[in-house]
């Protein structure tokens, strides 16, 4: 059977590329890297979810379009634009108000950052991918509680390529 979208191995080649980054390799067990939304244990200070923000209870986590790529295309060659919901996480118990969220909001957009120099201009690993993954759009969302602070950076990558 012929895919008839590249989605599986977008999100899989995030997945590979953020695994191996030395940039967020460097922040160790301070970091974890999920597949999705995490359903084991919430430990780390840091998550990087691929494929996931958290932040709706029904979201649409992947996007996508197709174009042929002539018009009557007898090899049913379609251009196809991809765009990929994720998130990091941040999460901290220390510090006072002022200071912890700060902390925690300073940390998130550093390991956006990160994330989004290890994908830029890369085909993650897939020879049907232009070399144009890029992040498109970002949001920072923070807050201080009783127990901490947090901080949640979602972002949009978007990749093109042909299926």
């Amino acid at each position: 059977m012929t895919v008839q979208t590249l989605a599986a191995d977008v999100l899989d080649g995030l997945l590979t590329v953020w695994r191996a980054d030395a940039t967020l390799a460097a922040y160790g067990g301070r970091l974890r890297i999920h597949d999705g939304p995490p359903v084991d244990d919430r430990a780390p200070e840091i998550e990087l979810w691929v494929g996931a923000t958290g932040l709706e209870p029904e979201e649409t986590v992947i996007s996508g379009t197709q174009d042929f790529v002539t018009l009557g295309d007898a090899a049913d060659d379609r251009d196809e634009t991809i765009e990929i919901q994720n998130a990091v996480w941040v999460y901290s118990t220390t510090g006072g108000t002022d200071h912890g969220i700060a902390t925690t909001r300073r940390t998130a957009l550093a390991a956006f950052s990160a994330a989004a120099a290890a994908i830029r201009g890369s085909n993650l690993g897939i020879a049907a991918l232009d070399p144009a993954a890029q992040v498109v759009a970002w949001e920072l969302h923070q807050g201080e509680y009783v127990s901490g602070a947090g901080a949640v950076v979602s972002f949009t990558v978007r990749v093109t390529g042909q299926v």
